[in-house]
C-alpha cells in the first residue's frame, strides 16, 4: 500500500510539471491505477476496497489473500481507511482543477468527475444495505475533495479580464465603469450598465461551469439512485464557498450559477423547505455590508457609531470589490420574487423572508453610502484596477426591483397576496415599511440635492427616485375605496410626502389624501 501510494505521488509530480504531454499522460496512467483499485480480481487487502459488493463473503474470510483482520462484516465503510488508496489520486487531481494551463485543468476535471461517477455509485447489483455508506463516501469526495478546487483556483480580479459584471438595468451615476488606468484612452462610458465579462483562459471561464455542472449532476445522480437529496446540500455549501469569499468574481459566478441551480436544474416542485431556507439566507446574507452589523432580524437600521464606521472603513479599503456582489444579488432575489413557479414552490415564509430582506439590504447600502459621504473612500492609487459602484448605486438599482414589486402588491397581483394584498396584515405592513423606507430616503436626499453644491451624481438620482413615488403614488390612487380603506396606515407616510419639494409628487400626494380623508369623513357620517 505504501508503494502504491508513492506511485500515485510521483505521476502527480508529473502531472504539476512544466511538460504539459508529460502532465496529460500522467493522468492516463491514474486512471489505470484507479482499474487496478476497483478490480476484484486483483488481490489487494479488503480495507483498502470501495465495498461495491456489501457485505463480506466467507470466502474472502478465508482467503490467503486477504491480512488476518481485514475481513468485514457491515457492508457499509465505516473509517478513512476505505478510502486510504483512493483519496490520493481524487485529492491530487482536484489540485490540478486549479492548474494555470487550460488543457491540464480541464482534463484533470473531467477525469476526477468521470472516476467519481464510475467507482463511487451503487451498482445495479449492489444491495441496498450498503447505499448509506457510500452516500457518506460521496458526501466526504464533496467536502474533501470538490469543494476545495475552488481554494486552488486563480479568480483574482486580473485573472478575469479586469472587468467586475452589473446587472443589467445598473444605472451608474456617481462612478465609472471604467479601469483608472485607461481613464486617459478617452472614449465615453454609457451609464447604464449591461450584462456582461470579458472571457478568455482564466479559470472562471473555462473551468468554474464545469466543475458546478459535475457537483450538480452527481448530486442529481443521487436523487435518482438512492432517492435522496442529501447530496443537494453539498452542492449548496460549494455554492457558500463562492459567496463567502474574497473574490467578487467567484462569488458573482456563484450567485449566477445559483439562481440556474434552483431555477432549472431542480425540480421545484421537489425542493424541500430546508433547500429553500438555506437559499434564501445565502442570499440575503450577501446584501449585507463587510463592517457594518448584520442581523436578518432587523429591519437593516443600524446606528452609527464610531467603531462600526471605523471597521466599515476598513473593510472598504481591503475588499472594495465586494460591492459589486450587492447588486448582483438584488438582481437574483428579484428575478425569484417575480418568477411565478418559484414563489409557488418557495411559500410565503420564504417569499416575505427574500422581500422583506430585499429592503434591509437597501437600508444598509443607504447607512453604508452615509459613512462614504462624511468619510470619502480613497482609491489607493494604482492598487485598484477596476472603479467599484458606490453604495448609494446600488440602493438605487435594488429599489427599482422594490418598487416593481410594491407597485404589483398594491395592484393585487402579487404572486403569493394577489387580490387580498390591501387586507392581508402581513402584507401591509410589508408595503407601510418599504413606502415608509422609500419616503424618508427620498425625503433626505432631496435636502442633499437642495443644495447648490450637490454633485450631478446626486441631481441623477433624486431624478430616478421621483419617479418611483410617483408610480407607487398612483398605483395606490388606482385602488378603489375598499381596498383604499385598507390601507388608511400609509397616511402618515403620505402626510410626509407633502413636504416634497417636487411639484409633481406634491400635487398627487394632495389629491390622495384629500380623497381619503373625504372616505373617513363619509365613514363617521
Amino acid at each position: 500500500a505504501d508503494k502504491f501510494v508513492d506511485l500515485v505521488e510521483a505521476l502527480l509530480m508529473y502531472v504539476l510539471g512544466p511538460r504539459e504531454d508529460m502532465s496529460t499522460v500522467s493522468i492516463d496512467h491514474l486512471v489505470t491505477l484507479c482499474r487496478y483499485l476497483a478490480d476484484d480480481s486483483i488481490p489487494l487487502p479488503q480495507s483498502y476496497k470501495i465495498g461495491r459488493q456489501g457485505a463480506t463473503s466467507p470466502e474472502s474470510s478465508t482467503s490467503p489473500d486477504v491480512g488476518v483482520g481485514s475481513s468485514r462484516t457491515s457492508s457499509t465503510p465505516s473509517s478513512s481507511e476505505e478510502l486510504e488508496l483512493w483519496w490520493p489520486i481524487l485529492l491530487g487531481l482536484s489540485k490540478t482543477v486549479g492548474d494555470r494551463r487550460p488543457n491540464i485543468r480541464i482534463k484533470g476535471l473531467v477525469t476526477l468527475l468521470a472516476i467519481i461517477n464510475q467507482h463511487f455509485f451503487a451498482t445495479s447489483g449492489q444491495p441496498k444495505t450498503s447505499a448509506l455508506g457510500e452516500l457518506q463516501t460521496l458526501q466526504l469526495i464533496f467536502r474533501g475533495i470538490l469543494t476545495p478546487t475552488l481554494e486552488h483556483a486563480d479568480t483574482s480580479v486580473s485573472s478575469a479580464g479586469g472587468k467586475l459584471p452589473l446587472p443589467d438595468g445598473f444605472i451608474r451615476f456617481m462612478t465609472r465603469g471604467v479601469a483608472a488606468l485607461d481613464m486617459t484612452k478617452g472614449g465615453r462610458k454609457e451609464r447604464i450598465e449591461g450584462e456582461g465579462m470579458e472571457s478568455g483562459n482564466n479559470w472562471l471561464d473555462t473551468t468554474f461551469d464545469h466543475l458546478m455542472d459535475g457537483a450538480i449532476a452527481l448530486a442529481l445522480k443521487t436523487i435518482e439512485v438512492y432517492n435522496d437529496d442529501v447530496l443537494v446540500e453539498e452542492v449548496l455549501a460549494m455554492f457558500n464557498t463562492c459567496l463567502v469569499s474574497d473574490s467578487a468574481n467567484l462569488a458573482i459566478r456563484g450567485l449566477k450559477r445559483l439562481y440556474h441551480f434552483v431555477a432549472n436544474d431542480l425540480v421545484l416542485e421537489d425542493i424541500t423547505e430546508n433547500t429553500w431556507a438555506t437559499v434564501s439566507h445565502m442570499l440575503r446574507r450577501c446584501l449585507a455590508v463587510s463592517g457594518l452589523p448584520f442581523n436578518p432580524e432587523t429591519n437593516g437600521d443600524v446606528t452609527l457609531n464610531s467603531e462600526i464606521i471605523s471597521d466599515f472603513l476598513q473593510e472598504e479599503q481591503l475588499l472594495p470589490q465586494r460591492r459589486y456582489i450587492g447588486s448582483n444579488a438584488a438582481s437574483i432575489i428579484g428575478l425569484l420574487l417575480t418568477d411565478q413557479q418559484i414563489v409557488e414552490s418557495m411559500g410565503k415564509e420564504w417569499y416575505l423572508f427574500l422581500y422583506a430582506g430585499l429592503g434591509m439590504g437597501i437600508r444598509t447600502w443607504d447607512k453604508a453610502a452615509e459613512i462614504v459621504d462624511m468619510h470619502p473612500i480613497q482609491s489607493g492609487g494604482s492598487r485598484l484596477v477596476i472603479s467599484p459602484p458606490q453604495y448609494a448605486e446600488n440602493s438605487l438599482y435594488a429599489r427599482k426591483w422594490m418598487v416593481r414589486l410594491l407597485t404589483k402588491l398594491i395592484a393585487g397581483k402579487d404572486m403569493v397576496f394577489r387580490e387580498s394584498s390591501t387586507s392581508d396584515k402581513k402584507c401591509k405592513t410589508l408595503l407601510k415599511d418599504e413606502f415608509e423606507s422609500l419616503v424618508n430616503a427620498y425625503l433626505k436626499k432631496e435636502v442633499v440635492t437642495s443644495n447648490e453644491d450637490a454633485s450631478p451624481g446626486q441631481v441623477l438620482e433624486i431624478e430616478y427616485m421621483t419617479k418611483m413615488v410617483c408610480n407607487l403614488i398612483e398605483g395606490i390612487a388606482e385602488l378603489d375605496s375598499a381596498d383604499l380603506s385598507n390601507i388608511k396606515l400609509l397616511t402618515p407616510t403620505l402626510s410626509a410626502c407633502i413636504q416634497i419639494n417636487d411639484r409633481t409628487v406634491r400635487t398627487a400626494v394632495h389629491k390622495l389624501l384629500q380623497r381619503i380623508f373625504k372616505m373617513g369623513d363619509e365613514a363617521s357620517m
